[in-house]
This record gives C-alpha cells, sequence and structure tokens, in this order.
C-alpha cells in the first residue's frame, strides 16, 4: 500500500539523504511519521490569515530573474528546464 511505501522510505531511503534530519520526521518516539494526531488549536498570532497563495512566471526561477540560490529564503530551489516556457506560473 502506499503507505507502507511511505513508512519504507522514511525508515530506509531519507535518512541517507544529504540534509536530513530526524527531529523533523517526528523522532524516534513516534511510532510512525504517518501517525496522524488530534490537532491542536493555533495561538491566534500563529493563524494563517497573514499569508497568502502566490504564483510567479517562471521566468523569475530561470537564469537573470528576481529568484535565486540567495534569496529564496528556507529551502532550494529545483532545478528548471531550459526548454519550459518562460511566461508558464510556478505556483
Amino acid at each position: 500500500s502506499l503507505a507502507q511505501w511511505l513508512e519504507e522510505r522514511n525508515r530506509d531511503v531519507y535518512p541517507l539523504m544529504e540534509g536530513y534530519r530526524a527531529t523533523m520526521a517526528g523522532g524516534p518516539q513516534r511510532a510512525s511519521f504517518l501517525d496522524v494526531r488530534t490537532p491542536l488549536k493555533l495561538p491566534d498570532a500563529l493563524r494563517g490569515e497573514k499569508y497568502a497563495f502566490v504564483a510567479l512566471p517562471l521566468a523569475e526561477f530561470k537564469e537573470g530573474g528576481g529568484v535565486n540560490d540567495e534569496n529564496i529564503g528556507v529551502g532550494r530551489l529545483c532545478p528548471v528546464a531550459k526548454e519550459l516556457p518562460a511566461d508558464a506560473f510556478v505556483q
């Protein structure tokens, strides 16, 4: 099943990848990284009303665009195929 495949990858594949941190996967105290728990109410200061979903033209991610490794913040950029149209949108 899909859940078993994900559990196997979490146990055998992801720990071998560069940058993997066990604490991000829930650590050893959890029986499963797919263990779903009852959500807790967030404090008002952490609510998502201040966030927006955006779409940027692909040209912003290509060489010479406004988004690069220095200003991406948290995470990494994925490679962009040169044959993709620059006016396509990334969401």
